[in-house]
C-alpha cells in the first residue's frame, strides 16, 4: 500500500466514511459493496502514482469502467 493510499484510508476512517481498497479481481464484490452504501454516493478514487506503480492508470481506468458497466447492466471487461 502506498503512503498516499494509507493516508486516504486513514482520512476516510477518521471521518467515519466507508473505505475499500480494490484490486482488479475485486470488481463484482466492489460493485455489491457500493450498492450497499446507498444511492447518494461521492466516490474518491486514490492510489499510487504511475511512477510508483507502472500500469496504475490503466488498471484504475479498467476497474472504474467495469464498475460503470455493471451499473449500466453490462458485463465487465474480460480482463477484470
Amino acid at each position: 500500500m502506498s503512503p498516499g493510499t494509507a493516508l486516504t484510508r486513514g482520512l476516510a476512517s477518521s471521518h467515519s466514511r466507508p473505505v475499500r481498497t480494490v484490486g482488479q479481481g475485486d470488481v463484482a464484490d466492489t460493485f455489491k459493496w457500493l450498492q450497499n452504501q446507498g444511492t447518494e454516493l461521492t466516490v474518491n478514487i486514490a492510489g499510487p502514482r504511475e511512477s510508483e506503480w507502472p500500469g496504475a492508470y490503466e488498471a484504475s481506468f479498467r476497474i472504474v469502467g467495469d464498475l460503470l458497466r455493471l451499473s449500466a447492466g453490462s458485463q465487465p471487461s474480460a480482463s477484470a
